[in-house]
């Protein structure tokens, strides 16, 4: 190869008749490396050859073949029509073209002779077919002696061979032995053909044997039954002959040539003579056609002929088709069998899977025609004595499982065999279909109990069977076989005792599941440990609906059994155990429905359930466990406070006070001990959070069921109610002291409201007590905070904020629910201990400008009664006085708001959100002030006022920046009392 700058030229030198030229040739010009002007100039130089000169030769033998110069190499690929000729052609040989050509011209004779001619009579009819005969024999001889002549001298010997059958078809047809001439014509016919036969046989002893035998088979159909057995005969002959010679000698069915063609032919002779000529049903010679079919299928099964294999399974299949029918279907089985010899060795030959499958299925119906091999009344008699057996109206369906189990074992015998044979792909997939159709008839063995039964522990014993004989155990046979025995021991039961109730079933279903369990944890095999577990886990929850609906109600504590046996399981070392102690949990808290809310059961249950579930929290160490621990323990103890010590019902909020101060003095009692116990304190303990949760939910149920019934919603004594309140606030407050919390203030101001309320309405009932009872508590823990925050130097908790407002809200809502002169003041003082709580921090500034318009809202509340009191004037005077009030209090908060902004903690701009809006107020009033009329007084101060607003308003204007106001903020702002 040398290298130019721009162009690379490469050199080759490969063969011309290099098989893969042209494809690289095209391959180059696809790709843009040759030009088609280089491909054609590189063809015309070295692809290109003389023609040959055709040489004539003259051949006497019209069929003789000229020979055919080999082709060169193919360019192209052969089209596909083109390749599947030529396979076919592959396959259909020379042999078979002579077989169709001596075909014809044998059933030509065949026709010739059954046509019974009445023109000549039967001797002279048969020596036509005899003459002829005769014919081709000695042509045969004539062109024997011609070299060239050697194909020709095959097709007449073939022809001649095969007429021989038909002139004993004749002779036997035309019945030449009834006079004597026949009778010497017949018997020189039947010498002179059998000598012609055995001399034209170039083949072993056996071929010429069966070819002569076959001939003289056609004879003596006039007896009664002898078609029939000369076909059959001749059929197991020859197929006895063919296995014989192919088998020992190791040969081909091919190899057989012109023996293998006239044994078929004569052999299709006799069927082809049986059927259309002595009328013999086509059912009866179903057998003959499988044995046809099987001899080809099973001679060419080591060497592949696809048309001769495909030939035997037609037959097979057809011979099959034509006998199923026939009653006893023998015929039908046999040729199953046959079928099934062979699938069986092609089966241990390849060891395919759809072997296996055809093999399965042959297997299947040929067992099923078993049963028509019984007669009728045979067949009846079975069906009644089985119904006799099973006790009762039995449908024939149902007994198909039982009927057909045997072949089941069959497959399962077979599945051993191939796992012997080291093909456990087979043998799984044999099991499978074993598996497969076992269920399928187990769908006909539901309905009758005896029938179920009789199969589940067939089945049970069959898998028993199957699991010892492998060598590896399967989880999903252990499971299977373990559940089939389930089911085999509960149909016998169903069958012995059919009367059962539900509830002695759910009593056999526990019974089961503690046995599963025991041996869960008696055997030490993995699998089947995990079997006895799960199946015991499915019992359980199969015998819970049976109790659901159980009557009486206390058959429902038999379940307590599921869970004492998981919390059991659930301490012992076992893979499932922490699942077993959450599943005792579940099982538990199921089985308190299955008590319907019964004194006695339920206390049992609850009685178990603490117990259990004490053992179960100590193993799973869980606070979701611990606070159903704790809720079946206050589930106890309610049932005998209401139930057993009769306890009333004005009583119930009281003991639950009691419950509360239990759980929190349990909490500090662990606690302690906890501390005691270890030199460091743990942060908690798993009882810890569940009891406070148990107690903060009975304590917010406690205060809205002791609210209800202040409310009024349900009847309960004052007496009976304060007493439950401080009990309960009590808990709460001890609980909080120790460590304070927003719920616990919460509590304890939700409980205090409720004390107080109780006693002022007790003492004295009225809504003002009431609000001033509430506005006290308001202002007490808004200065009770204060104090406390700056004695403790903590900060604020939320809750210390919301709870004043809470009270003033309540207090305000209760003091308007009557206008009165003292109204105004109690507004007045919620305003105050809004502002005291919005100072606290920036973020409660708003609290502080609702609350100080509250102040201006207070002191409107004052005025507007008085006026509402006062008698006489005009309408328009207490607008005047309105619209004065809203001035002077922008005036005053002009004028203080030093003093103002220091306490109220408010910056100077935001007091121009609070002054201008009384300003506006006041002009607003003011100018409604002009619609109306006026005394003299009232015009003269509307005058003042008017002027005073005006003039606010311009000094305001002039002053917008607040400068000297600013100053003094920020001068407070650097005081250290601000």
């Amino acid at each position: 190869m040398t290298s130019q700058p721009e162009r690379i030229e490469i050199k080759l030198t490969i063969p011309a008749t290099h098989p893969q030229l042209l494809e690289g040739l095209d391959l180059w010009l696809r790709l843009g490396l040759l030009s088609e002007t280089q491909v054609i100039r590189i063809c015309r130089t070295h692809l290109v050859c003389a023609l040959p000169v055709a040489e004539v030769s003259h051949q006497e033998d019209f069929i003789s073949t000229p020979a055919v110069e080999p082709l060169p190499a193919r360019t192209r690929p052969a089209p596909i029509l083109s390749r599947i000729l030529a396979s076919l052609m592959e396959e259909i040989s020379v042999v078979w073209l002579l077989f169709l050509g001596v075909f014809m011209v044998v059933v030509s004779s065949g026709v010739l002779a059954a046509s019974q001619w009445q023109n000549f009579s039967s001797v002279g009819q048969y020596a036509i077919l005899f003459g002829y005969t005769l014919a081709f024999w000695l042509a045969y001889w004539w062109t024997r002696q011609r070299p060239n002549l050697s194909l020709t001298s095959r097709i007449l010997q073939v022809t001649t061979l095969s007429l021989i059958p038909v002139n004993f078809w004749a002779i036997d047809g035309f019945q030449l032995w009834w006079d004597g001439l026949g009778l010497i014509v017949g018997a020189i016919a039947i010498l002179s053909l059998s000598a012609i036969a055995w001399t034209l046989l170039q083949a072993a002893l056996p071929i010429r044997v069966n070819t002569v035998a076959l001939s003289w088979l056609q004879l003596g159909w006039i007896i009664p039954g002898f078609p029939l057995i000369a076909i059959y005969s001749g059929t197991v002959g020859t197929a006895g002959v063919l296995w014989h010679r192919v088998e020992k000698r190791q040969a081909s069915l091919i190899d057989l040539g012109i023996s293998g063609v006239v044994l078929a032919i004569s052999t299709l002779l006799l069927l082809g003579r049986g059927v259309l000529s002595a009328g013999i049903p086509i059912d009866a010679i179903g057998l003959a056609l499988g044995i046809c079919g099987w001899v080809l299928c099973w001679l060419t099964r080591r060497q592949v002929e696809p048309l001769l294999t495909r030939t035997g399974i037609g037959l097979l299949v057809l011979g099959w088709i034509v006998a199923v029918n026939v009653e006893p279907p023998w015929q039908a089985i046999a040729v199953s069998i046959l079928g099934i010899w062979l699938l069986a060795n092609r089966l241990q030959r390849l060891w395919q899977i759809w072997d296996l499958l055809a093999l399965f299925f042959v297997g299947l119906q040929a067992y099923c025609l078993l049963w028509r091999l019984i007669p009728v009344a045979g067949r009846q008699q079975i069906i009644a004595f089985a119904t006799q057996i099973a006790g009762g109206y039995l449908f024939s369906g149902e007994l198909i499982g039982l009927a057909l189990f045997p072949y089941i074992i069959v497959i399962i015998i077979v599945a051993s065999r191939l796992r012997r044979a080291s093909q456990p792909n087979l043998a799984n997939h044999t099991e499978g279909k074993a598996l497969i159709l076992g269920s399928v008839l187990a769908l006909f063995s539901l309905f009758n109990p005896l029938v179920r039964s009789l199969y589940l522990l067939a089945s049970t014993l069959t898998l028993i069977i199957v699991l010892r004989q492998r060598p590896t155990r399967a989880a999903w046979l252990i499971y299977l076989t373990h559940v089939t025995g389930i089911l085999t021991l509960y149909a016998w039961i169903g069958w012995g005792f059919p009367n059962l109730n539900t509830r002695f079933w759910a009593v056999i279903l526990l019974i089961s599941m503690i046995a599963e369990w025991s041996y869960s944890l008696a055997i030490a095999h993995p699998i089947w440990r995990r079997s006895a577990w799960y199946i015991g886990l499915v019992l359980a929850g199969l015998s819970y609906p049976l109790l659901i609906t159980s009557n009486p109600y206390w058959w429902g504590l038999i379940w307590l059994a599921t869970p004492t046996c998981l919390t059991f399981l659930g301490n012992r070392a076992i893979p499932q155990a922490r699942l077993a102690s959450w599943l005792s949990v579940i099982a538990l808290l199921l089985a308190q429905i299955l008590t319907e809310a019964r004194v006695t059961p339920l206390l049992m249950s609850t009685t178990v359930a603490t117990s259990l579930m004490l053992f179960n929290t100590q193993k799973l160490r869980s606070q979701l466990a611990a606070a159903i621990t704790i809720g079946f323990g206050l589930s106890f103890a309610g049932t005998c406070l209401g139930q057993i010590w009769g306890v009333p019902f004005n009583w119930l909020p009281t003991w639950i006070g009691v419950a509360l101060w239990g759980l929190w003095l349990l909490r500090s009692r662990r606690s302690a001990q906890l501390c005691a116990s270890t030199e460091i304190c743990p942060p908690t303990d798993i009882y810890d959070p569940a009891l406070d949760g148990w107690a903060i939910a009975l304590s917010i149920i406690n205060l809205t069921f002791l609210t209800l019934g202040r409310l009024e919603v349900y009847s309960i004594q004052d007496v009976y109610l304060v007493l439950a309140a401080v009990i309960t606030t009590g808990a709460i407050t001890y609980r909080n002291w120790k460590q304070p919390t927003n719920i616990g203030f919460y509590g304890i101001a939700w409980g205090t409201e409720l004390v107080v309320s109780s006693i002022v309405w007790w003492t004295v009932p009225s809504f003002i007590n009431i609000a001033i009872a509430n506005i006290g508590l308001g202002l007490a823990t808004q200065l009770g905070g204060d104090w406390w925050v700056r004695r403790s130097a903590l900060p604020y908790l939320s809750s210390w904020h919301v709870i004043p407002l809470i009270y003033i809200v309540i207090g305000l809502i209760f003091a308007h629910y009557t206008f009165t002169a003292y109204t105004g003041l109690y507004t007045l003082a919620g305003a105050l201990v809004g502002i005291g709580v919005g100072r606290r921090l920036p973020l409660l500034k708003p609290i502080t400008f609702i609350s100080v318009f509250g102040i201006s809202f207070a002191v409107y509340e004052l005025l507007i009664y008085q006026l509402i009191q006062s008698k006489g004037g005009q309408a328009g005077d207490g607008i005047v006085l309105l619209s004065t009030l809203a001035c002077a209090i922008a005036i005053t908060y002009r004028f203080c708001a030093r003093w103002l902004l220091f306490y109220w903690k408010l910056a100077p701009q935001e007091l121009l959100v609070i002054n201008p809006s009384h300003w506006g107020v006041g002009s607003l009033f003011s100018l409604l002030a002009l619609g109306v009329n006026l005394s003299n007084f009232g015009s003269n101060l509307w005058l003042v006022v008017t002027v005073i607003l005006a003039t606010y308003a311009a000094w305001q204007g002039r002053n917008r920046h607040f400068g000297y106001i600013w100053q003094s903020y920020n001068s407070q702002l650097r005081s250290p009392t601000f």
